[in-house]
């Protein structure tokens, strides 16, 4: 296919797209970041050593379009790794990100860019349109749009309070913003390889501990699809101890007391997480004596054991569909 749409030096927004064996979902995106009413955007898909023809349609999809560009990790390294190569080799004046099972509406990059450019705002950000796993059919939205509505400005207290377990809500850490590549490159910003689950929620937290002004709509523009086998639903106890090791580090480096009891909330919560994942782990394998030991001997386990016990343990043990804490 011929390059009929030249490539920019500096477009206003980089859309960085982390891709594994998604070759099944990656056209649809892609195909939604081209149908934007902004027109000077970028795509940098970096493909993290998938097995599937992701590799192929990737460099097809770089031969079609002179704006979309290409990278593959050696090795699978996680979303976070991803996505810091794709700061690596973005330029655009604006960051977005798009997951590839996921999908832009069409004025999306222009609403946001006129919005950061209005208002001053280091990121920027909607709401999601919920997309359901089985049927793709749209299930509403991520967050009322009368909250977002009514506090248009994400301060850190704020959001460490919407990432909370148990609130029967998402957390602001599943929002998609557009950040502005300047504060990124001004704080030295960049995803921790180290997380495959909450990179998200522990990059925005960066940037708000760097003093990000961080502006919301009300409205959603990006579809969120929520699938069967996604990461937040492939969770391994690792993973949740590097969350619970990043909720200590930023407890001991809160300068701000305000914060404190959110913080250590969040910390206790996060070691009865997994104590619940391991106890649950265990119940499966057919180690009850020991599961259970999990779950008495660990007070932040109960309200997981609540929740489990509410929404079924046949289910909980087995393949329950959704996962939907706010890392």
């Amino acid at each position: 296919m011929s390059q009929s749409v030249p490539a920019v030096a500096e477009p206003v927004v980089s859309v960085i797209v982390p891709v594994f064996n998604s070759a099944h979902c990656l056209p649809a995106a892609i195909a939604s970041v081209r149908a934007q009413t902004l027109a000077d955007w970028e795509i940098v898909l970096v493909d993290d050593a998938s097995t599937d023809a992701s590799p192929a349609l990737i460099e097809a999809l770089a031969a079609s379009d002179q704006r979309i560009r290409a990278a593959r990790l050696p090795a699978n390294a996680g979303p976070a790794a991803a996505r810091n190569r794709g700061l690596e080799l973005a330029r655009g004046t604006w960051i977005a990100l798009l997951d590839a099972d996921d999908a832009y509406l069409s004025d999306r990059l222009a609403v946001l860019t006129t919005l950061g450019a209005e208002t001053g705002a280091d990121l920027v950000s909607d709401n999601l349109l919920l997309a359901d796993p089985v049927d793709d059919r749209e299930r509403g939205l991520a967050w009322p749009a009368a909250t977002l509505a009514g506090e248009p400005w994400i301060d850190t207290a704020r959001f460490l309070a919407s990432n909370l377990f148990h609130s029967g809500k998402a957390g602001y850490g599943f929002m998609k913003p557009l950040v502005a590549r300047a504060f990124i490159d001004r704080h030295g910003l960049r995803y921790d390889p180290a997380l495959r689950l909450g990179e998200d929620y522990e990059f925005y937290w960066a940037c708000l501990q760097q003093g990000a002004r961080w502006r919301v709509l009300a409205t959603a523009h990006y579809r969120y699809h929520l699938t069967p086998g996604s990461a937040t639903r492939r969770i391994t106890s690792t993973q949740i101890l590097a969350m619970r090791d990043r909720a200590e580090a930023a407890l001991r480096q809160a300068s701000d007391p305000r914060l404190l009891p959110l913080l250590r909330r969040r910390l206790r919560q996060l070691r009865g997480f997994h104590e619940h994942h391991a106890a649950v782990q265990d119940l499966k394998a057919g180690r009850y004596a020991a599961g259970i030991r999990r779950l008495a001997a660990e007070p932040a386990v109960l309200p997981f054991l609540v929740e489990m016990l509410r929404t079924g343990v046949p289910k909980r043990l087995g393949l329950r569909r959704r996962h939907d804490h706010g890392f």
